[in-house]
C-alpha cells in the first residue's frame, strides 16, 4: 500500500527574503541606541552648561553676582553695572572683559571661574581688574577685584594650582598706549577668605 504524500511549498515573501524577523529586531535596537545618544548628549551639554553659568530658574550666573571693587560693593547684571561716582554727575561703569581661566581656587574641590571686569570713572582711562567667581552648592559668590592697572593690553589670563595669573602689556614710559616698545609683566593673586590677594612665588 502506497501512501501519497503532498510537498508543499510556501513561497516567502519578498519581505522576508530581505529582511527576516531578526532583522528587524536588530534595526529597531540600532534605532533606539541611537535615540539613547543624542537624548544624552544634549542633556550633558545642558548640564555642562547649567555648571557654568548657573541656572537660570534659581540659581544666578556669575555675570549676575556682586564683587567687591575698590571696596565698593557692584552688583552685576549680564556683565554689566553702573553706579554714580562719589563726586559729580560721572558714573562708574563697570564691565564684564572676558578672558576666564577656570580651576580650583580655594580648595573645595570644585571649579572655579577668574575673568577680567573693566572699569571706567569718566576719565581718560580703562581700569582692569580680576576677579573669582566661587562655585558653590547654591550658586556663584564673588571676591573681591585684584587691580591690574590702566592703559595695558592684556595678554592672558590662567588658573593653577590655586593661583591666578594675568599676564599684560605695559608701556614704558612716554609709549603710549600701543604695545610697541612695551614690555610684558604679570600679576598673580591668590583667594583668601573670598578676597583676591597679591601672590608671589
Amino acid at each position: 500500500m502506497h501512501r501519497h504524500f503532498t510537498l508543499r511549498v510556501r513561497m516567502a515573501h519578498s519581505t522576508d527574503l530581505y529582511y527576516p524577523k531578526h532583522m528587524k529586531h536588530i534595526l529597531l535596537y540600532i534605532i533606539g541606541v541611537v535615540v539613547v545618544l543624542i537624548v544624552g548628549f544634549y542633556a550633558l551639554n545642558n548640564f555642562i552648561y547649567t555648571e557654568k553659568q548657573g541656572d537660570s530658574a534659581g540659581e544666578p550666573g556669575y555675570k549676575d553676582i556682586s564683587y567687591v571693587i575698590e571696596g565698593q560693593e557692584v552688583q552685576l547684571e549680564d556683565g554689566n553695572a553702573q553706579m554714580p561716582a562719589a563726586t559729580g554727575t560721572a558714573q562708574i561703569v563697570t564691565t564684564y572683559a572676558g578672558n576666564e581661566a577656570e580651576g580650583g581656587l580655594n580648595e573645595d574641590g570644585i571649579s572655579d571661574v577668574a575673568f577680567l571686569l573693566t572699569q571706567d570713572q569718566g576719565g581718560s582711562g580703562t581700569f582692569y581688574y580680576v576677579v573669582a567667581a566661587l562655585k558653590t552648592d547654591t550658586g556663584y559668590q564673588g571676591t573681591s577685584a585684584g587691580f591690574i592697572g590702566d592703559r595695558i593690553d592684556i595678554e592672558s589670563v590662567e588658573s593653577d594650582a590655586g593661583v591666578i595669573r594675568v599676564s599684560f602689556f605695559r608701556p614704558e614710559t612716554g609709549a603710549g598706549t600701543t604695545t610697541e616698545n612695551a614690555r610684558s609683566v604679570f600679576k598673580q593673586f591668590v583667594v583668601v577668605n573670598n578676597e583676591l590677594v597679591p601672590y608671589t612665588n
